[in-house]
């Protein structure tokens, strides 16, 4: 099983691990410990990671900053920059994977 794993992160590195770090459902201690059992460069991988982890970040920091401000009409601001931090998070996912499937369609072609 492993090694059908290492073949497939050989294969797609970069990207593979680009999409895993952006679906928020993946453990991220887990997969930074697969991914120490293959070969996946290690440039790729902290590229990957950096650029991955930029968008939960984001998230993270609104959300927290709303949370903070304290007034009252910080409630429904809360609310507002959640809900935009969260779609940011939603798109972002979601362009990131289209291109990634029209640059592997176009490099099959």
């Amino acid at each position: 099983r492993l090694g059908s794993l290492d073949r497939k992160i050989d294969a797609d590195g970069f990207q593979g691990l680009l999409i895993l770090r952006l679906l928020p459902i993946v453990p991220f201690n887990l997969l930074n410990y697969v991914a120490g059992l293959t070969t996946i460069p290690w440039r790729e991988y902290a590229s990957a990671t950096a650029i991955g982890i930029l968008p939960g970040t984001v998230v993270y920091v609104l959300f927290s900053d709303a949370l903070l401000s304290g007034s009252a009409a910080a409630g429904r601001g809360a609310l507002l920059r959640a809900g935009i931090a969260g779609m940011i998070l939603v798109v972002f996912s979601l362009v990131t994977r289209q291109f990634l499937r029209r640059k592997r369609a176009s490099s099959q072609s």
